[in-house]
């Protein structure tokens, strides 16, 4: 389970591109592809490289006018699918 101590980082397998502030992926084991746009562009730009997940939520709160618990629930959430799919790693 992913949590705001969990270090996460995308899983090197994914092959993506960023093309006008957004970014396509596309995992080639599943042969799946994702588009992320928005928010999703913005996490997927952080995690390059292993980020805490707390460190993300925080960044994102910054950058957005919202609740932040609604930021943090919505970040975990987002991230528990994105594990789902394989398009990143939790430590």
């Amino acid at each position: 389970m992913i949590n705001i101590l969990s270090f996460i980082s995308r899983n090197p397998d994914i092959i993506s591109t960023d093309i006008h502030n957004e970014t396509v992926a596309i995992s080639i084991a599943s042969g799946n592809y994702y588009t992320f746009t928005a928010t999703s562009y913005e996490i997927w730009r952080k995690i390059i490289d292993p980020v805490r997940v707390g460190d993300l939520i925080a960044f994102l709160e910054e950058s957005y006018a919202s609740d932040q618990a609604v930021i943090k629930e919505d970040t975990l959430k987002f991230l528990a699918h994105m594990h789902d799919a394989g398009l990143i790693r939790v430590s």
